[in-house]
């Protein structure tokens, strides 16, 4: 990266800076929204001259690939900033005028410094100072807070890790000194990740493509995204007699949009004609994630597995995992809501962001999906459930694949303005319905295949 090493502390003076949250979301056609407040902190030790105090919010791309194979290929090497803001918040205005002044938001709060020798010290006692100007150059010991925003533009790229570069922004502040021994003090910078986000209503693509709405990121709103169900839907010859099998896989608690730091509840459902039982060998479940890098001239395609996980119930034990399928009568009799039929499986998949694994030591995380001009991040669902009749020697392999959107976990706190999922219909198989998603069906050992339906336009961005 572009960034270098500036961090620079005293005994004298101590400088930090302290953003109210390091996880900023772009909301598109919204600048009121897409600030960054905090405040930075000088705690002065002893009697400091001051000249003046920055505070900057930096971003800067990076990303190395080589387009043609072999000594002939050509290396695209990119290293920029893609943001490069600061605001001014101390400054005096020459050498002879010793006045400091505190320009637009910056805001000062001075704080009685503590005794090192008290071994219990009370709470920290504000004074008359806040939102009042300094009135010298010289900070007397204790600590001062100045507040700051930044307008953040909505075109900014999203913070992206990759193995080929990435994206990265951080905040850091600092404090020029009066001495010609110290002139400057920096503060630990502090990284920020900027998302993306789909507009609350309207948008779309292809089918539902709205120009006056749609966001920078191609993305359907975020309204449409989290009222379509996730459901996977197909249709299986018997492999030791003529009854179809149907099996459906379906999420009673997430849509087409995950959510980051969320767990993903999935469960499988079997209908069939006829009498035999199904036993349930495999069932498991894998979001990959693929990064589309771009420079003039070349584009290089990364995948790798994020998370996933799989539910085996005979993999380690010799009990019966025959359970009854459903018939036609039984839904008749239930119902057809998946909330009303029982699943003969279920898995949980956990979608755990870079902070959620901050300190553990796990290098596999989930981030968001994202467009930029230079990285694009989506994502595909895969599914894969394994089951067999009553005693038949070869079991029937369905896997199911489909593009989804993941977004950041704040995202799901939208109350009122986010739409849910309604609960869908599960479809007698006596009516011959397959819904939604692209899904393939393989006799074990047979080599068979079967088309299924396209998945819908609106899911974007899937890995070619």
């Amino acid at each position: 990266m572009v960034f270098g090493s500036l961090y620079q502390q005293s005994k004298d003076v101590v400088v930090t800076v302290n953003p109210l949250t390091t996880q900023i979301v772009l909301q598109q056609g919204a600048s009121d929204t897409n600030v960054l407040v905090g405040y930075v902190s000088v705690v002065a030790n002893r009697p400091t001259s001051i000249s003046s105090l920055d505070v900057s919010f930096m971003g800067a791309q990076q990303l190395d690939i080589r387009a043609g194979v072999g000594p002939s290929g050509t290396l695209y090497s990119v290293d920029k900033k893609c943001a490069n803001l600061t605001q001014q918040l101390v400054r005096t205005d020459s050498p002879l005028i010793t006045k400091v002044v505190s320009l637009g938001l910056a805001r000062v709060t001075s704080r009685t410094a503590i005794s090192d020798a008290v071994m219990s010290p009370p709470p920290e006692r504000e004074d008359n100072t806040l939102d009042e100007q300094l009135n010298s150059d010289v900070l007397m010991p204790g600590e001062y807070r100045f507040a700051f925003e930044f307008t953040l533009p909505a075109s900014l790229p999203a913070s992206v890790g990759s193995q080929l570069g990435g994206v990265s922004y951080r905040l850091t502040a600092a404090l020029a000194h009066k001495s010609w021994f110290h002139s400057r003090t920096w503060a630990k910078p502090v990284s920020i990740e900027v998302f993306q986000a789909p507009p609350l209503q309207g948008g779309g693509t292809g089918a539902l493509a709205n120009p006056a709405t749609d966001s920078l990121l191609g993305y359907p709103s975020l309204s449409t995204l989290t009222s379509t169900p996730l459901l996977f839907e197909t249709q299986v010859d018997g492999r030791c007699n003529s009854n179809k099998l149907k099996v459906s896989v379906y999420s009673p608690n997430s849509s087409r949009a995950l959510f980051l730091d969320t767990m993903v509840k999935l469960q499988v459902y079997a209908t069939q004609h006829g009498q035999a039982k199904i036993e349930l060998l495999e069932f498991s479940v894998a979001l990959h994630e693929c990064i589309t890098h771009t420079v003039s001239g070349a584009k290089q395609t990364t995948r790798r597995v994020v998370t996933e996980s799989s539910l085996c119930p005979r993999s380690k034990s010799s009990v019966s995992g025959f359970t009854g399928a459903l018939d036609p009568q039984t839904i008749d009799a239930l119902g057809e809501s998946f909330g009303e039929l029982p699943s003969v499986g279920s898995l949980d998949l956990l979608l755990p962001s870079k902070a959620y694994l901050a300190g553990s030591g796990e290098r596999k995380y989930v981030q968001p999906s994202s467009r930029s001009p230079m990285f694009a991040v989506s994502h595909m669902l895969h599914v894969a459930v394994s089951v067999r009749e009553g005693d038949c020697a070869k079991p029937s392999r369905v896997s199911f694949s489909s593009p989804v959107i993941v977004l950041p976990e704040v995202l799901s706190r939208g109350g009122s303005q986010v739409a849910v999922a309604s609960l869908p219909c599960y479809c007698n198989i006596a009516n011959d319905v397959v819904l939604a998603s692209s899904a393939s069906s393989t006799i074990c050992g047979a080599g068979e295949s079967i088309a299924h339906a396209n998945p819908p336009e609106y899911t974007t961005a899937a890995c070619e």
